[in-house]
């Protein structure tokens, strides 16, 4: 939920409160595989730790440094 107006903000979560049962959780950081980051600058949608665990599910290694391009295998 977003809104400029922290008063009508407020009056929305009380009357969800009162229609079902919620948690207040804080900012959101994932949802369903979307990693979510705040700034200064906006709102940030990445897939980064979703697609880290998929090629680490299939056995893929990561190196801290990439290969020399020219280098012939």
């Amino acid at each position: 939920m977003t809104r400029n107006d922290e008063k009508e903000k407020e009056e929305l979560k009380q009357r969800l409160v009162q229609e079902f049962e919620q948690k207040e959780l804080g900012r959101l950081k994932y949802f369903l595989g979307t990693e979510v980051t705040y700034s200064n600058q906006g709102i940030l949608i990445s897939h980064r730790k979703y697609i880290t665990n998929l090629l680490v599910d299939i056995g893929c290694r990561f190196v801290s440094t990439p290969m020399d391009p020219k280098q012939v295998m």
